[in-house]
């Protein structure tokens, strides 16, 4: 079921589905400007079985509470954007991943980037003095350059730091958390 307004860039949605195999409740708000977008998304999940849909071969199904909300100015180059996964069951493959939250949240503007990703003791968070634009295009470089040192079977780390921007990436993990989960299951 889909309803949803559409009135001077001002958006309301509600989209629900009761199919056995893709069970969700999804409502989203918010105003869409030439370049200027603010919105909130909400979206309950309680039955996702991407086996069952044929999107997977392996068993992948459960159940999450997804969130985020923002603001995403273009002209600016300004992003401030929160998003959350609550109440994450999913079983992949013969695994079982739970946990109550995981919070994302992006803050950038035309001269500087704050990201950090949160789960119990889990927290990768990262710093850099550039716009996100520059950043993107500096990845992008680096990627070439990774795949021609990949090729050539030589990968020269300092060639590939001295095209990064100045930047700080903390990452600390302790035993409660999603991606220890996943590794201990990975070995």
């Amino acid at each position: 079921t889909l309803k949803g307004m559409l009135s001077d860039g001002d958006f309301d949605v509600d989209l629900s589905s009761g199919n056995p195999h893709c069970n969700f409740h999804t409502t989203a708000n918010g105003k869409i400007d030439t370049d200027h977008y603010l919105f909130a998304l909400k979206s309950e999940i309680a039955d996702l079985d991407l086996t069952a849909l044929r999107l997977m071969d392996i068993t992948s199904a459960g159940s999450c509470t997804l969130s985020a909300s923002g603001e995403i100015d273009m002209v600016s180059g300004s992003y401030d954007v929160t998003a959350g996964i609550e109440n994450l069951r999913w079983t992949l493959d013969d695994n079982f991943y739970y946990t109550d939250l995981i919070d994302a949240n992006f803050v950038a503007d035309e001269s500087h980037i704050d990201a950090t990703l949160s789960n119990n003791d889990f927290l990768l968070d990262f710093d850099s003095e550039c716009p996100l634009d520059t950043l993107a295009a500096k990845v992008t470089d680096i990627a070439g350059v990774i795949a021609r040192q990949w090729n050539e079977k030589y990968i020269n780390s300092d060639s590939i730091r001295g095209r990064l921007p100045a930047m700080t990436c903390e990452i600390e993990l302790g035993k409660r958390n999603v991606v220890q989960q996943y590794l201990l299951h990975t070995g």
